[in-house]
């Protein structure tokens, strides 16, 4: 069986959700004009979170591979993005003096790199947590499967923040930064499709070896099919802001120059 949380444990996670929810609120309070749209992601985020991490969704993932891939899936293609999306670092960080923040240099090394540290940082807690023991391990202990759970979001949220942000000159970067991770999430599909034996033991103890080799593929179709689906239109969405970039700085560069022949 699972490593369930136990009821307070859940609690304490409503508790934090409500929390996570009030500290954002009071941030984007004190900006009057702020948009709301931010706060809409941060709070269904929170919610999916939460919802994740709930009993029945503990009991699902209990039960097959596929539903503990659906558990993942919300937090990484959900929660993850909406998270990113609010900026709440940004927001609580608005009151503070410039002085605080890190140097011009620092800050621009950082969105150079961003990408493909992000990226690469998911894949690899994709693979190790997917093609090693750690997945097993992880149902069979409680605080492990909390580790395992803190760390794709946390993950997720640092390549979502980096694929999201940036400006126009870090496009190419970005795109990288998307092909690696198609790249990544294709190759643990594979390998946990092509696997002759199911990889997890604690679902064979549950559905026996047939069953769990079946569960475990039709888990991997839906990592890969759900990860296409987001990634595709990543990447036409990111080619069309960098090409509506360049336009608008084609167009700015001839206004220049008619009024500079004017």
């Amino acid at each position: 069986m699972i490593a369930h949380a136990s009821a307070p444990t859940h609690a304490l996670l409503a508790l934090g959700g409500v929390a996570a929810v009030a500290a954002y609120t009071a941030g984007w309070w004190k900006h009057p004009g702020s948009s709301p749209w931010p706060l809409a992601a941060w709070v269904t985020a929170v919610l999916t979170v939460v919802a994740a991490l709930s009993p029945p969704f503990e009991a699902l993932a209990d039960r097959t591979y596929t539903g503990h891939m659906l558990q993942h899936l919300a937090l990484v293609l959900v929660a993850a993005p909406l998270m990113a999306m609010a900026r709440p670092l940004v927001v609580w960080s608005r009151s503070r003096p410039r002085h605080h923040l890190p140097p011009a240099a620092t800050r621009t090394a950082i969105r150079v790199t961003a990408p493909m540290v992000a990226a690469a940082v998911f894949v690899g807690v994709l693979a190790v947590t997917h093609l090693t023991p750690i997945y097993d391990y992880a149902i069979r202990h409680r605080y492990v499967h909390d580790l395992e759970h803190a760390a794709y979001l946390s993950a997720a949220i640092g390549l979502w923040a980096a694929l999201l942000g940036g400006r126009r000159h870090d496009a190419g970067r970005r795109l990288a930064a998307v092909f690696a991770v198609t790249a990544g999430m294709g190759l643990v599909s594979m390998v946990l499709v092509a696997a002759e034996h199911p990889m997890v033991e604690s679902y064979v103890d549950r559905l026996g070896d047939a069953k769990a080799l079946t569960d475990q593929r039709s888990a991997a179709a839906l990592m890969w099919i759900s990860g296409m689906a987001v990634t595709l239109p990543l990447i036409v969405l990111i080619v069309w802001r960098w090409a509506s970039a360049e336009q608008r700085a084609t167009l700015r560069r001839e206004e220049l120059q008619e009024s500079v022949r004017r």
